[in-house]
């Protein structure tokens, strides 16, 4: 349900430890339902209940999604400076491979093992394959069109014709990243703005299914 298991892969997090806490929690929510059923003497409550089960899971699954989109920004926003570095190395005469080769130090230990991927696949494969394959993690087109130059350059050099077609493109792709961060910090936004009218709504489920229970109390008492 809600593609957990692939979710939690994208983030590289133990799915065993996940699923444990999601039905941990989900056990929780379980029994706090039933003792407070028990509590106001109505079990009337506990079918429309499932419905709270329903919106518990949406919201972990939401919260997967919101943890892989600022993954995602973030490894975007990092290739941006990597970029940084091997454009400066191409300027100072070293070739693509050695400009990736040294701008891997500075790098997290996502973009270390990319770039460490890229490299070993460009020793196995000349084509432009590696260069595609390594733009497939992330989802600006843009990277796309990176890479491809910087293949061009692996055959030709790093000409300053390529750095000038490398150069628009660098820029057109920090324009794009600011533009989602942008769009990332009103959409969180939109989201604050929304849980209000969700809680009220969860509230209201609630009192309507204690009032029904109520009235289907005293009409069996009648």
């Amino acid at each position: 349900m809600f593609k957990l298991k692939e979710k939690i892969q994208i983030l590289q997090l133990n799915y065993k430890k996940e699923l444990t806490k999601i039905i941990f929690l989900n056990l929780l929510l379980l029994i706090a339902i039933f003792i407070g059923s028990y509590l106001m003497k109505n079990f009337n409550f506990v079918l429309p209940s499932c419905f709270l089960f329903f919106v518990f899971n949406y919201a972990i699954s939401f919260s997967y999604d919101k943890k892989i989109s600022t993954l995602k920004s973030n490894n975007e926003h990092e290739f941006i400076v990597v970029l940084n570095y091997i454009q400066t190395f191409l300027e100072n005469n070293f070739n693509v491979y050695k400009s990736i080769e040294e701008t891997i130090p500075f790098c997290s230990n996502f973009m270390k093992e990319k770039l460490g991927e890229l490299l070993a696949n460009i020793d196995g494969d000349k084509t432009i394959a590696p260069f595609i394959t390594f733009a497939q993690n992330f989802n600006s087109s843009l990277i796309e069109q990176v890479m491809i130059v910087l293949f061009l350059m692996v055959d030709n050099g790093s000409s300053k014709d390529y750095l000038l077609r490398f150069t628009p493109l660098f820029e057109q792709l920090q324009k794009e990243n600011k533009k989602n961060l942008s769009q990332k910090l009103s959409n969180h936004y939109d989201t604050l703005n929304l849980l209000p009218v969700v809680g009220s709504a969860i509230v209201t489920v609630i009192i309507i299914t204690g009032i029904v229970g109520i009235i289907g109390g005293v009409l069996n008492g009648i």
